[in-house]
């Protein structure tokens, strides 16, 4: 069989560009159509990013009035989305095109690494039908852009594209800090990697990079400085990443257990996120052992995708897995094409009988891409996405399903997109009784009440994360602070829960007790006992529609 004839074309049967292009471009339109048919609604997760977008819109700083732990560009554009189209399906809209354009940047790699137009739509295929959530879209976008741009200095290395690399990967870093860190290192180990250039040339052009990049993000680092301090917001951001520390699977028997084939969502995710490890030692391996045949933009480009998936599979990657997995199909699919094809087009193209260390590499990586495929399939549940996108029932239906998701999504309360059963009374209560420029305070983390209800968080704080994230002294004076300046006349206190917050935050407890009154209580959907408490200097004159929930509050005397 000729190398000619394999689906992994050889390197140098080059696609005409344009083609190239216009292919990444459908597949990204058809990804972003597909995740917009198919995705309903938003988690309660999103909902933080929403809080945090809804805020800026209200007039508070970044920083200065609210924690965000170093998201600051993703709530940003939710911000602006939200002002020109106000809603949930306007934010399921861009979150769905910017998977869209993470599935044209990885065709679109794909087909340049392997010199295989079907192998770049394969990939996008795997990358997209793990249907990871929306709000993840950072950590599917910004790897394949940057590694695009990476590609496109390695082929012809030039100062332009070094600045394009640099830019691509701040904008990474602003979506999320920590993807940026990633991708930066990620960069320079491609960078430093690369193939027929003398070592102090290297490090010059790493140099130049990290120097181009650091330039072009002064202004924000100066911005965040002025505005609450630099080191206050890296030390906030690195409070934030507590909240969520124990889901980290940093010891042998926090790791997943495989229990046979893939045929249960946790077997499935179990074996991706074992198989990323896997790929991500392999892809090195390949790039130190046959690098001699392999382009100085595979080199480069296949170093840093190891480098970052590596990453990905230690930070990324954490509980529960079967939702966290899906975050790194992009990176998977790029290293698995780039490997897979390499692997096979040197088996195809060898005279005589393959090496055994060869053969051997070959079919580890064919059990673990035919392996990965069942995982895939598992956690795709492809039949139910078909079905809710109504894809297969013909324009008229998938037109309807998109008519009446947006229809729905264009006048408040947006009831149809409340995250779990139906929307809470406690929403409009909110809306009517709290005044925009107000401030509302929940002891709990649900950051859909905020957006829903169209009010802001006080406090400065969207989501309370105990016993972990800011519970610090320093912290609780800070947010008592922002209290005493900000206009909060309710609280919403999660009794079930109290003894948690005033263990994780004393202080707030205390002042809570001391500043506010129960004025009410009602029950949420997880039965916890919720009550409305009234800051004792306010009165109310009317109460929420039936209930003898407090509305219209004035000041006492007045």
């Amino acid at each position: 069989m000729d190398a000619s004839d394999s689906v992994c074309a050889p390197r140098r049967a080059r696609l005409a560009p344009w083609l190239q292009g216009i292919v990444a471009l459908a597949m990204g339109v058809a990804v972003c159509g597909f995740r917009v048919l198919t995705d309903g609604g938003l988690t309660n997760d999103h909902f933080m990013h929403l809080a945090w977008a809804q805020q800026v819109l209200l007039g508070d700083m970044p920083y200065r009035d609210f924690v965000e732990p170093g998201m600051p560009l993703m709530y940003l554009l939710s911000a602006a989305v939200q002002q020109l189209w106000a809603g949930p399906f306007s934010e399921i809209v861009l979150t769905s095109a910017m998977l869209g354009v993470a599935a044209a940047a990885t065709c679109w790699l794909v087909t340049q690494m392997t010199g295989s137009l079907v192998v770049g739509i394969l990939a996008v295929i795997a990358e997209a039908i793990l249907q990871p959530r929306l709000y993840g879209y950072p950590k599917l976008l910004v790897p394949p852009v940057v590694l695009v741009a990476l590609w496109h200095y390695a082929e012809a290395p030039s100062r332009r594209r070094l600045l394009w690399l640099a830019c691509a990967s701040v904008v990474g870093g602003l979506l999320r800090y920590d993807l940026g860190l990633f991708v930066v290192v990620s960069c320079l180990g491609g960078l430093l990697a690369m193939p027929g250039t003398p070592a102090a040339t290297r490090l010059g052009h790493a140099g130049i990079y990290a120097a181009l990049a650091l330039l072009i993000v002064t202004p924000y680092l100066l911005a965040v400085h002025w505005t609450s301090g630099l080191w206050e917001q890296v030390r906030e951001s690195l409070e934030f990443a507590k909240g969520e520390s124990h889901q980290l699977l940093l010891h042998l028997d926090e790791q997943p257990r495989l229990a046979g084939w893939p045929t249960t969502d946790e077997n499935a995710a179990a074996f991706l996120y074992y198989a990323g490890a896997i790929l991500a030692v392999a892809a090195g391996s390949l790039v130190v052992l046959a690098r001699r045949g392999l382009s100085r933009a595979q080199v480069v480009t296949l170093t840093a995708a190891a480098i970052c998936l590596a990453c990905y599979s230690v930070w990324i990657v954490r509980h529960p897995i079967v939702v966290r997995v899906r975050d790194n199909g992009a990176l998977m699919a790029i290293v698995t094409a780039a490997c897979a094809c390499e692997i096979g087009r040197r088996l195809l193209t060898s005279s005589g009988r393959p090496q055994t260390m060869s053969g051997l590499a070959w079919t580890g990586l064919a059990t673990v891409i035919v392996v990965g495929g069942g995982s895939i399939l598992e956690l795709a549940r492809m039949d139910d996405a078909l079905e809710r996108s109504h894809i297969l029932s013909g324009m008229g239906r998938m037109q309807a399903r998109l008519t009446g998701l947006s229809d729905a999504g264009a006048e408040w309360p947006w009831a149809h997109y409340w995250p779990q059963g139906e929307l809470p009374d406690a929403v409009r209560y909110l809306n009517s009784c709290v005044q925009p420029s107000e401030r509302v305070l929940l002891t709990w983390s649900a950051p859909e009440y905020y957006y829903f209800s169209q009010r802001g968080f006080g406090a400065g704080i969207a989501l309370f994360l105990p016993p972990r994230a800011f519970t610090t002294a320093a912290d609780q004076a800070k947010m008592q602070r922002r209290l005493n300046g900000q206009n909060v006349p309710l609280v919403l206190i999660n009794e079930t829960h109290r003894d948690e917050f005033a263990t994780a935050y004393p202080q707030i407890d205390r002042y809570l007790r001391e500043r506010y009154v129960p004025g009410a209580t009602f029950a949420v959907r997880d039965g916890s006992n919720i009550t409305i408490a009234v800051r004792n200097d306010l009165t109310p004159r009317a109460s929420f529609e039936k209930s003898d929930w407090p509305c219209d509050l004035v000041r006492k005397g007045s």
